[in-house]
């Protein structure tokens, strides 16, 4: 019950960020505002964080200790693969070099901290039905 109740809820954060993209490409929100590519940056890390933690936990019982670092290598994947995609999908604005390696660099640093954040909240709610 439990690991189906937390994977509706990682499910509903899914649907609220692809509800919130839609809007975002709508509303040309990417191009208003520079900080909103930021958020959605965190807010995919949270929820590959997230993910991952479940996967990781109900599926291969994976002790505690080694949690932060399978949240973070799939978060870091999934963020590399993501700026690949956008690459050969063209979403890259024109601009130099060193502007687009700055942008893909923040990018996959907010990918990282919103797996932190996915691992801090998800270790806090799950600490006591997790092996130390």
């Amino acid at each position: 019950m439990k690991r189906t109740f937390i994977l509706v809820g990682i499910a509903l954060l899914a649907f609220a960020i692809f509800l919130l993209q839609q809007y975002a490409l709508d509303m040309y929100l990417y191009w208003r505002f520079w900080w909103f590519d930021v958020l959605m940056h965190g807010l995919g890390g949270v929820l590959i964080g997230s993910f991952a933690l479940w996967f990781f936990v109900f599926e291969f019982q994976t002790k505690y200790n080694r949690l932060l670092l399978f949240s973070l290598a799939s978060v870091l994947g999934v963020g590399i693969a993501w700026e690949i995609f956008e690459k050969v999908a063209g979403w890259q604005v024109d601009r130099t070099l060193a502007a687009y390696v700055f942008d893909t660099l923040g990018d996959i640093v907010m990918d990282i901290l919103g797996g932190f954040l996915a691992y801090f909240i998800c270790s806090r709610i799950w600490k006591n039905s997790l092996s130390q």
